[in-house]
């Protein structure tokens, strides 16, 4: 009966023994899983002090042009009448730079100044006048063609909103913007050829031009407030320049010649003097930043354990 019960004894602790040492050889759990990097998301450590340098090309779109007299459009009495024909602003490049702060992966804002180089502006008007003294019977048509160019300074506050990153794009980040602030446009070199012709309305000719004339406006510069609306794409170059590619339209105001040499009291007005701008620009962030947060962190396997 004693060896029964030392047989039985020795089998458990066999068992056991055996048991225990197979669990030990079982591989540890592995750690919990990591989901997959989202195609869009914020970029890390993105926030605080950055520069910013642009150039671009701006092609103007074509201004509202007012010919005054003592500020006063001017009026041909009827039955004549007067016209502006014609009127066109070429384009511009500028370059700028500007200070801004991120205040974090989504918002930040910045403040720029940027020169316009000179655009050229062209227009013609027409002027008729009936029952001239000269020809009393018919018509004496004037037409005036202007050739000058305009320049502009402009300086912006600019609050943008950055919608995220694309990581699996290789960091590209859009956004949206906009800006207030005050341009300086200087009118130069306007020069007025004016040519006068005969209409005689019984026949429907012109005869051979007469009187013509040539002179200048003076020069001179407006202050008026500037607006810009802009979206574009950011692409990180590394962790502390961001290259950026995007375009803005930005409405300068209005801009106005001095008086006319010799009759200081014409002069020429454009208003809604507006562009739109193609930039390329290079941030510069004072603190770096990763891109979507670098590459998820590599688990090893946990060692195997034998217990005997």
């Amino acid at each position: 009966m004693g060896s029964l019960k030392s047989l039985a004894v020795a089998g458990a602790v066999m068992m056991a023994t055996a048991s225990y040492a197979t669990a030990g050889d079982l591989p540890a759990p592995p750690p919990p899983g990591h989901g997959f990097d989202a195609p869009l998301r914020g970029t890390v450590s993105s926030g605080g002090l950055y520069l910013r340098g642009d150039i671009g090309v701006g092609a103007y779109t074509r201004p509202n042009m007012s010919v005054l007299t003592n500020g006063a459009p001017v009026v041909v009495a009827a039955p004549g009448s007067f016209a502006i024909l014609d009127r066109s602003l070429g384009s511009a490049a500028f370059g700028g730079v500007g200070i801004g702060y991120a205040f974090n992966n989504w918002f930040r804002l910045d403040l720029t100044g940027e020169y316009r180089a000179a655009a050229r502006f062209g227009a013609m008007d027409q002027a008729v006048f009936a029952n001239a003294a000269a020809v009393p019977t018919g018509f004496v048509n004037q037409r005036n063609g202007y050739n000058g160019s305009v320049s502009s300074s402009v300086f912006l506050a600019n609050a943008y909103v950055d919608l995220g990153t694309f990581c699996q794009l290789g960091c590209m980040t859009p956004f949206l913007g906009a800006g207030i602030g005050f341009a300086n446009n200087t009118f130069s070199s306007v020069n007025d050829t004016s040519t006068q012709f005969v209409f005689d309305p019984a026949t429907n000719t012109f005869g051979a031009p007469f009187g013509a004339t040539q002179s200048f406006f003076a020069s001179k510069s407006k202050l008026d407030l500037a607006w810009a609306v802009m979206a574009g794409v950011s692409y990180d170059v590394s962790r502390n320049v961001k290259l950026e590619v995007g375009y803005r339209y930005l409405n300068m105001g209005k801009v106005e010649t001095g008086g006319l040499l010799g009759q200081p009291a014409d002069t020429i007005r454009l208003r809604d003097l507006a562009s739109h701008d193609f930039r390329l620009g290079m941030r510069w962030m004072l603190n770096g930043g990763d891109c979507c947060g670098g590459p998820e962190p590599v688990f090893a396997p946990a060692p195997m354990v034998r217990k005997f």
